[in-house]
């Protein structure tokens, strides 16, 4: 499903991440390699940055333990893994026209 509003405001706002979430039925060994976990996607010309992205595990009684964003582990039947990817960052100041943004990207050139 869609990440709500994990997407940067912008006069064009940035797409929405997802979310997603995986049951393991016997037990795995699961590799994650992951970026935007720390730092923001930039929003661009004025936007906001989007939402970092997240990764967890559930174990088999439920307790969620956040998971690194890059990792190798064995996981036992019953748990999960969450991942929720970070939205894009917005373009624009929603507060100027587009003829503003396009000058302002013509002076940065």
């Amino acid at each position: 499903r869609l990440r709500a509003d994990s997407g940067g405001d912008g006069k064009y706002k940035g797409g929405n991440g997802v979310e997603r979430c995986i049951r393991f039925h016997q037990p795995v060994q699961i590799s994650i390699l992951a970026n935007r976990r720390q730092t923001e996607p930039f929003g661009l010309a004025g936007g906001d940055a989007g939402k970092c992205g997240e990764n967890w595990y559930i174990d088999p009684d439920g307790k969620q333990h956040m998971l690194h964003a890059c990792t190798a582990q064995d996981m036992p039947a019953g748990g999960a893994i969450l991942i929720r990817t970070p939205g894009g960052g917005g373009f624009g100041t929603k507060d100027k026209g587009l003829k503003n943004v396009l000058s302002l990207l013509r002076s940065s050139q």
